[in-house]
């Protein structure tokens, strides 16, 4: 029985948070800037730490001075862009 959540399927939305969280370690352990949708904005900068909270990824995005923190499910897309 397929479970259908806000007109998507659940299992496609599981599988685009865990592609999200991967792109986002891979970059963190390479060094890569990455381009990111989440939380209704773009965000650009270097992911500075990935870590299990409270039965979610927390993904740390390092932009300039600031630090930002987005849940895995909060994050829509995310690109490599170097």
């Amino acid at each position: 029985m397929e479970i259908i959540k806000g007109g998507e399927r659940l299992s496609s939305i599981k599988d685009s948070i865990s592609r999200n969280v991967a792109c986002c370690r891979y970059a963190m352990e390479n060094s890569c800037r990455v381009r990111l949708m989440g939380k209704g904005q773009i965000t650009s900068g270097y992911v500075s730490r990935v870590t299990w909270d409270d039965m979610e990824d927390l993904i740390t995005i390092k932009t300039g001075d600031t630090h930002k923190n987005f849940y895995g499910s909060e994050i829509a897309t995310v690109r490599l862009i170097e």
